[in-house]
């Protein structure tokens, strides 16, 4: 059924006839295998449960395939884990709850720590769901809101996205200077910045 919901029926069905769509199995992951005209081999693992999909050319034989397979393994288990974490489970209002009490404990202590150093103070500050952001700030009025998720999310993605607001405070866009300020203040943000790229807010 995952192949049916994936692409259409008549058209998973023709490519079973013609031999161009099947699964092997290899160390215990299931591969869905497209067999297409093509010279590279494209290997992706995709939401929201970590399904391997193979499109390799006509010309590789099986045995090759799984050689090849087995080598990217580690890759592929790496990513499907990641997959995995990146869903988000809906907050319950108990969680909700518990979530905001923490956020306000933690959040006045960044706030604490970092606008001594970085010169700036932001006017207020809020907590609040948001789909697309982690965070954001209204470099007219000063206000900062940060995203509850980032309660379920490690203590330096928090510190990351204060940091990150509280710099639009010096520079509002995303330029060169932002990313110097970013850089000077801290020096490892681009790896936190990757880290919540892999989540979803």
């Amino acid at each position: 059924m995952i192949l049916e919901r994936m692409i259409g029926l008549k058209f998973i069905e023709r490519l079973k006839k013609r031999k161009e769509l099947y699964a092997l199995e290899i160390e215990g992951v299931v591969v869905e295998v497209v067999r297409k005209a093509i010279r590279r081999v494209y290997l992706r693992v995709y939401p929201p449960d970590g399904r391997v999909r193979v499109t390799v050319s006509h010309r590789v034989s099986d045995e090759a395939l799984r050689e090849m397979i087995q080598k990217k393994m580690e890759w592929i288990r790496r990513h499907q884990t990641r997959v995995v974490r990146s869903i988000i489970l809906p907050m319950s209002l108990e969680d909700e709850k518990r979530h905001r009490e923490e956020l306000k404990v933690q959040i006045p202590q960044l706030f604490e720590k970092w606008q001594p150093i970085m010169g700036v103070k932001a006017s207020s500050w809020g907590i609040k769901k948001m789909k697309t952001r982690w965070g954001s700030c209204n470099v007219r009025t000063g206000k900062i809101w940060i995203n509850l998720e980032l309660a379920r999310k490690p203590h330096h993605c928090l510190e990351y996205i204060i940091v990150h607001e509280l710099v639009h405070l010096l520079e509002p866009s995303h330029n060169h200077r932002f990313k110097a300020f970013m850089d000077k203040f801290l020096p490892g943000w681009r790896s936190h910045r990757a880290e919540l790229n892999h989540l979803k807010c």
